[in-house]
């Protein structure tokens, strides 16, 4: 269904496909044994859907903007949409505990990657390899404490290493979106608070 398997499907015989990672994901959820990834609380679960019904706006969409743009005029302003996209889910991750130190917690829901990571996870690590390369923008820095602690907790999850790719995988598959167009500026744009 998907040309370079980037996103996931399942067939159900010849004539139907249910695809994209939402659907994928709760119909494993409701028909497969073994642990759940959507939270049981309902609270987690609520929290999870209101990060999720900005995500595609705050985050997704603008990354996406800033690596098709095709005028370097344009990239700063394009570049702190994505940067201001990046404190506000950091600070979605903070209001949830996650952070630095000892009682800082590690992910989204119930201490274990779940339903969130696998939702969000997959286009921080995609956009933090598309865009520093093609447009040199660096999305995990340290003035983003909770999200640069979520992310390596990722990193370090059995469940991510073993279904990511290597950074360059996302570099050459995204080419086309940037135009070929490797562009660096001298001061970059962050978050806007610390």
């Amino acid at each position: 269904m998907y040309d370079k398997a980037t996103v996931p499907s399942i067939q159900f015989g010849p004539d139907f496909t249910l695809g994209d990672s939402i659907p994928v994901c709760r119909w494993i959820d409701d028909n497969m044994e073994g642990p759940k990834i959507y939270p049981s609380s309902t609270v987690d679960a609520h929290s999870l859907e209101l990060v999720l019904n900005k995500f595609g706006s705050k985050i997704i969409g603008p990354c996406y903007k800033l690596l098709r743009n095709k005028d370097p005029s344009a990239d700063r302003e394009l570049a702190q949409k994505v940067m201001d996209g990046c404190e506000w889910f950091n600070n979605c991750l903070a209001l949830r505990g996650i952070g630095p130190g000892p009682d800082g917690k590690k992910f989204f829901a119930e201490g274990k990657f779940g339903m969130f990571e696998i939702l969000t996870c997959s286009f921080f690590d995609r956009f933090r390899n598309t865009l520093k390369h093609w447009r040199g923008l660096d999305l995990i820095t340290d003035s983003l404490s909770s999200l640069s602690v979520w992310m390596a907790a990722v990193d370090a999850s059995p469940a991510f290493m073993h279904t990511c790719r290597e950074g360059d995988f996302y570099i050459l598959c995204y080419a086309r979106y940037a135009q070929n167009q490797q562009r660096k500026w001298d001061a970059l744009p962050e978050a806007s608070s610390k």
